[in-house]
């Protein structure tokens, strides 16, 4: 094949990937749910410290929707490994996720719960149509602040509204995108994905060395399970620790 054959087939591969990219952001954007736009459009903006528990919640359920028929639970194996597993009204060995039944919906109380320090809440972010009220982009371990400072940077350049919170362990963070209504899984970890290779080119997975994975984990629910959960942010003990959230000024869709 001739170079200028070659030139023009590359020509019209960009021409095809930056009309789809021009159509992706046309459809997330109308659907960006900015954590401090938030605040100032509701009379969730009144909430302060000095709120009461029941303000507080309800901001807090404002922004991270998820499955809300189940939940999960953190707890510490006798050997220190930690895990998570789906909060079951009955013994262990009678709930399961096949047969989708004897689950403990989350409740307020759990989630006052979560902030207070007593649990950690997993929350299922994939929801039965498969479709998601926000986007999580982890970024665990080795350069973690360097990878996730290239990120933001692309976030703000798309215009993409972002918050951060620093993971439990205080090395890591999770880069948070909320959407006003529920989009499909497809499509938002489709914006992830162009979001991260804006920040590290066609092989991000290799460039960004510390990108875990993003929330939801999948496009669509398989089986009869859940889909990955992600630890809700906020957790009592792990503010006592240092760990944030952050919602910044920049970034807000207009």
């Amino acid at each position: 094949m001739e170079l200028r054959e070659q030139l023009e087939q590359a020509l019209m591969e960009c021409d095809r990937l930056r009309a789809e990219n021009d159509y992706l952001k046309k459809i997330i954007h109308q659907q960006f749910h900015h954590a401090s736009a938030n605040l100032q459009e509701t009379e969730l903006s009144l909430v302060t410290n000095e709120s009461s528990k029941y303000d507080k919640i309800r901001l807090f359920n404002s922004l991270f929707k998820g499955r809300a028929d189940v939940f999960a639970r953190r707890f510490e194996y006798k050997n220190g490994k930690i895990g998570y597993a789906p909060v079951c009204g009955k013994p262990k060995n009678k709930c399961n996720e096949s047969k989708g039944r004897a689950f403990i919906p989350l409740s307020n109380q759990n989630i006052y719960e979560h902030l207070s320090g007593k649990h950690v809440v997993g929350l299922y972010p994939l929801l039965k149509d498969d479709t998601c009220y926000f986007l999580a982009v982890d970024f665990d371990k080795g350069k973690w602040q360097e990878d996730i400072k290239v990120f933001i940077d692309v976030c703000q350049k798309v215009n993409v509204p972002y918050s951060i919170e620093r993971s439990r362990s205080g090395n890591g963070a999770h880069v948070w995108i909320f959407f006003r209504e529920p989009l499909p899984a497809a499509l938002a970890r489709q914006l992830g994905r162009s979001l991260l290779k804006g920040a590290g080119g066609e092989n991000f997975e290799v460039n960004l060395t510390s990108y875990d994975r993003m929330f939801p984990n999948q496009d669509a629910l398989q089986g009869k399970g859940f889909g990955n959960l992600i630890a809700l942010p906020l957790q009592g003990q792990a503010r006592l620790q240092g760990n944030f959230f952050e919602v910044p000024v920049h970034g807000t869709i207009q």
